[in-house]
């Protein structure tokens, strides 16, 4: 029984390294979609202007929305009370990347992500119906605009 256990664990273990290694996002348990650890990647991406040129900055975008995504899921589905303040915070976050997406619009790499802002766009539709209000305009209309 034990080593199915640890088995099990190890497959998970693995299966989280190809997940961050081919997709650019880790699980969110831990608190990992935090809104302080989403602050801190826009800050590293800032901080290494090669992330941000239009040839690579999908990724980035992809690595960024997805967190914000899941970090309303997570409030959602653990019935949290999100403050003013980090409303704001989760808003500032959202334009940031909404600049993004501008310098993606027409690029064929924003053409070749276009079945994930598709998506995207589906959930933060779904997303600003139950949040009327906080999801910043810019990142709802360039998301809509990239897919």
């Amino acid at each position: 029984m034990l080593e199915h256990h640890d088995e099990l664990l190890k497959g998970a273990s693995r299966l989280r390294r190809h997940l961050i290694k081919n997709y650019g996002y880790a699980s969110y348990e831990d608190d990992d979609a935090s809104l302080d650890a989403i602050e801190e990647r826009v800050e590293w991406y800032k901080r290494d202007a090669r992330l941000l040129k239009p040839k690579v900055v999908a990724r980035p975008i992809c690595s960024i929305t997805t967190r914000l995504v899941n970090d309303l899921e997570k409030l959602d589905s653990k019935s949290f009370f999100r403050t003013e303040e980090n409303w704001e915070r989760f808003t500032a976050l959202g334009n940031v990347v909404a600049g993004w997406m501008v310098a993606t619009e027409g690029s064929n790499k924003a053409k070749t992500h276009r079945k994930y802002f598709r998506g995207l766009s589906t959930k933060l539709a779904k997303l600003d119906e139950q949040y009327p209000g906080r999801l910043p305009p810019a990142l709802l209309s360039y998301t809509k605009r990239l897919s």
